[in-house]
């Protein structure tokens, strides 16, 4: 990753921590919960925009005859659908308001299992584990932070605010031309992205690019889980063992 143009200036962390929003997660379904914070070398408010990109990668093994791992190479098509961009790499924004993120980040997927829908009602579809799965799942998530004023962080997350009504995000219509530009490059506002809605651009380019202009050290948040449909019965079937960590560079 470049070193940018600027010299560092501020401290780039993670606050609010958390891999309990899910009490049982078991088959590969996990959520991480984070949020950003900046601290400023002098200024006592800081805006701007973190970078985040992403790079997920997954590993999948359904448990089938004689107990013979078989590999699932596109786990969309496995879960039909349910469970999507499970080996995808990717750029997100975040804004900065007051050295701290305006919203969230989660690091999620569902169960790596088959979805069938309950037999009594074939609106209520859920995972199944009749077939049993195993597997690893790695995200990395490297981030850095670009400043900005304040009119113009402001400014943007209004207009965001107006595309996403607009859109009407809540029932997924009218998602088309739902691009915004930041930084000097075209990032989508659609829902359905992995970003969920959040400023989101393909990585290849765009990470290099902003990088040149960061103006902190670079957070690394790297996520590990595994899991294993056969070991275990009852709640702790295929527990999803999840392992967070944090690393720091300059």
């Amino acid at each position: 990753m470049s070193k940018g143009l600027n010299t560092v200036k501020y401290t780039l962390d993670h606050i609010d921590h958390s891999t309990k929003y899910i009490s049982n997660p078991a088959h590969g379904e996990f959520i991480v919960h984070k949020a950003f914070q900046v601290t400023p070398s002098k200024e006592s408010k800081v805006y701007g925009y973190v970078i985040q990109l992403v790079q997920k990668v997954t590993e999948a093994y359904t448990i089938e005859n004689k107990n013979t791992p078989k590999k699932i190479e596109n786990v969309s098509t496995f879960t039909d659908g349910y469970v999507d961009y499970m080996n995808d790499s990717y750029c997100e924004l975040f804004f900065i308001v007051e050295g701290q993120s305006t919203d969230g980040d989660n690091f999620q997927n569902g169960a790596i299992l088959k979805y069938t829908a309950h037999p009594n009602d074939p609106s209520d579809v859920g995972p199944d584990d009749k077939i049993p799965t195993k597997g690893t799942i790695k995200v990395t998530g490297t981030s850095w932070f670009i400043p900005a004023t304040q009119e113009e962080v402001e400014t943007l997350i209004q207009t965001i605010e107006a595309i996403h009504s607009k859109m009407n995000i809540n029932n997924n219509r009218n998602k088309k031309n739902s691009n915004i530009n930041i930084l000097g490059l075209e990032w989508s506002l659609n829902p359905n992205t992995p970003a969920n809605g959040l400023p989101y651009i393909e990585w290849e380019r765009s990470a290099e690019v902003t990088a040149l202009r960061r103006a902190s050290n670079i957070l690394e948040h790297n996520v590990e889980v595994k899991w294993d449909s056969t070991k275990s019965t009852g709640k702790t079937k295929g527990k999803s063992i999840i392992k967070s960590s944090f690393i720091y560079y300059e």
